[in-house]
């Protein structure tokens, strides 16, 4: 595939993005059905996720219509998300203080790339208020806020603020930032790496079963990539490698597409497009041309129509769901880039 069908792909996506910000002064949760938007319960991830879609768009193509609508995206999602009364983030308008990790890493990340483009001190000073947040709440706490009631901890939310961490080590290149970055993966290594498949498990080693989410582990494996192009020595190569060749050979259904999780019946399974664009996003990265070119005619053949996402397929290939999420787009353009 081309780099212009991946640049269609994008461009497509990016005008849904354009078109309801434009007609809603926020991005809703979905981004093709404007007559059932429910503001009061959108979530903030869908503004922070289309402000690095945005300003990744901008960098790739140059699209100064894109870069500015990702600053007007920031200062309206202040207005709706930050409550400048009580000094705290909210994850929908209508919320209390948030407490989610996942969403705080968000905005990190998405700030962080922001900054590097406008250089505001309002966004610098969100980036620092957000980490004390993120410092005082979670990591000081050893990750306690986000057990569940077992005990057990996910993942999920300590990779996307390892994922935000980097970003703001490569805006930067802040020294106390690399050693955060160091001391996160520490915690990765010590809760969720098993040390008989040397795999990344999605759920903490006190959890009853251990799970491996094969899209997490290929998300890992060019994260962990990304840190060594940045000069910081988190893992080795043979690492991922061999977190990529163990989800090749467990983690693919019969027609190709990533299991959700390994051990699970194919036939039942529904499969996502995310997986799959994290598989492509690794070997676009390695310039591992045969797997890039296998990986592009799965997604293209079953995951898009007329040029839109389709997010969840059954084990056939058939489209489950119509909707066009307004988060998608972050493993969109996560994966194209690198093509780039």
């Amino acid at each position: 595939m081309n780099n212009d069908n991946y640049k269609k792909y994008l461009d497509s996506y990016c005008n849904l993005i354009k078109e309801s910000f434009n007609m809603f002064n926020f991005i809703p949760e979905i981004l093709d059905d404007e007559f059932n938007v429910d503001f009061e319960d959108t979530r903030l991830l869908c503004q922070t996720r289309n402000i690095y879609f945005l300003i990744k768009y901008y960098e790739l193509f140059k699209d100064e219509e894109s870069k500015f609508l990702a600053l007007r995206l920031y200062k309206q999602t202040k207005k709706n998300y930050f409550d400048p009364v009580q000094g705290y983030w909210k994850k929908r308008p209508s919320s209390g203080k948030l407490n989610d990790l996942y969403e705080f890493s968000f905005l990190i990340f998405s700030f962080s790339i922001l900054y590097k483009h406008f250089l505001l001190d309002e966004i610098k000073n969100d980036i620092l208020f957000l980490f004390d947040e993120v410092r005082q709440d979670f990591i000081s706490k050893g990750f306690e806020s986000i057990k569940d009631d077992s005990g057990v901890i996910c993942q999920n939310a300590i990779m996307h603020l390892y994922e935000a961490l980097l970003e703001y080590y490569r805006v930067t290149n802040s020294t106390s930032t690399k050693i955060e970055i160091k001391l996160l993966f520490s915690v990765i290594k010590q809760k969720f790496i098993n040390p008989e498949t040397n795999l990344i498990a999605e759920y903490s080693k006190n959890h009853h079963e251990t799970v491996y989410e094969p899209g997490h582990n290929y998300e890992w494996a060019s994260l962990l990539l990304e840190s060594e192009k940045l000069g910081l020595k988190i893992e080795t190569k043979d690492f991922c490698e061999h977190l990529v060749h163990s989800m090749e050979n467990m983690g693919l259904s019969t027609l190709g597409f990533v299991y959700p999780k390994l051990n699970v019946s194919e036939k039942n399974a529904e499969f996502r497009i995310w997986p799959n664009l994290e598989r492509l996003r690794y070997f676009l990265l390695t310039n591992n041309d045969s797997k890039s070119d296998t990986a592009t005619k799965i997604i293209c053949q079953f995951y898009f129509n007329k040029c839109y996402p389709i997010e969840y397929i059954d084990s056939r290939g058939k489209a489950l769901t119509k909707k066009i999420k307004a988060t998608t787009g972050y493993h969109l353009i996560s994966a194209f880039k690198e093509a780039f």
